[in-house]
């Protein structure tokens, strides 16, 4: 059996997404972005995780958000989009991250949206291990955040359990965005009261 690389692999994904007519309602005119943009991310080790993101309200277009999954001989820097510069030590510590604790993840956000792509925000994924953001915001070059992430980490860990973070490298406004799950009886709180 021959095996397709994780381009061919990526390309059939967008295909299916877009079969019976839903390629306008979900892409827009952002398609041809991202067949021109997503593939340098894939590399060619395990197929990442990926999550197609659509707006629900507006103009349709598709940002993706690509997580890097390791394995025994994964090499570390087969990213080779310009958009990911300066990511060789980033991708480096989520392989040292993902040897000692196989939970934590991280990757890149890619905006196809608009017809000039930017570099690529990275996110971090250490779950309960927040004494590792420190590392990954070093490894990124923006040291000033992880001490933002560990006091909200801290201050929300009763009730959210943030599990994740991004930062956009060069935006001046919101550079952080923190993403976590409610725990159980927050959720039964929501549920009771919405």
């Amino acid at each position: 059996m021959r095996l397709i690389d994780n381009k061919t692999a990526f390309l059939l994904l967008l295909s299916q997404a877009a079969s019976n007519s839903r390629k306008d309602i979900l892409y827009g005119d952002s398609l041809e972005m991202v067949k021109k943009t997503v593939p340098d991310f894939l590399g060619n080790g395990p197929f990442p995780d990926i999550y197609l993101e659509f707006p629900l309200s507006g103009e349709p277009f598709l940002d993706i958000s690509l997580t890097a999954v390791f394995d025994d001989t994964s090499e570390t820097a087969y990213i080779t989009s310009p958009l990911a510069k300066d990511t060789d030590r980033m991708m480096e510590y989520l392989r040292a991250s993902y040897l000692k604790y196989p939970e934590v993840g991280g990757g890149f956000e890619i905006d196809t949206g608009s017809s000039v792509p930017t570099a690529a925000a990275v996110h971090f994924q250490p779950r309960e291990h927040t004494e590792l953001a420190g590392g990954f915001c070093e490894a990124v070059g923006e040291p000033q955040y992880a001490q933002l992430y560990e006091e909200m980490a801290g201050r929300l860990k009763d009730s959210w359990n943030p599990s994740f973070f991004g930062l956009f490298r060069g935006r001046s406004i919101l550079p952080l965005r923190v993403g976590g799950y409610l725990v159980q009886n927050e959720i039964k709180c929501c549920i009771a009261n919405p």
